[in-house]
């Protein structure tokens, strides 16, 4: 994997749940979608969505933007062509590369196992 492209796989996507987020926008560049809209096109829970969405708006993958008083969020897939170029590779690697996709979810798995935990209460 070029050393740039795991980089940025570290830093965008250090989870599936962000991968797959990070994929989505990727295939569909021009989607503007809240966290409830995108859960429903992931089939995925709305909390869960929204800590990845953050992360990667955190991140300057994704641009969010405030309607009204800040409650309305949408989300899309940053501007900043050097971000799309290495979102599009990955994308490319991922979906063209069956031993490509293998490595790239090892290494999200491998660093996911790598984070410390909090301790549940009881």
């Amino acid at each position: 994997m070029p050393p740039e492209i795991e980089t940025f796989l570290k830093t965008a996507a250090d989870t599936l749940l962000k991968l797959e987020v990070l994929l989505f926008y990727t295939r569909n560049p021009s989607t503007v979608d809240t966290v409830q809209g995108l859960a429903g096109r992931l089939y995925r829970d709305a909390d869960q969505i929204e800590a990845a969405v953050r992360s990667l708006a955190e991140n300057k993958i994704l641009q969010r933007y405030e309607l009204g008083d800040g409650s309305y969020r949408l989300y899309t897939l940053t501007e900043d062509s050097a971000c799309r170029e290495l979102s599009r590779r990955l994308y490319d690697m991922y979906h063209d590369d069956p031993s490509a996709r293998i490595e790239i979810i090892r290494r999200i798995m491998t660093w996911q196992q790598c984070e410390p935990t909090t301790p549940q209460r009881a």
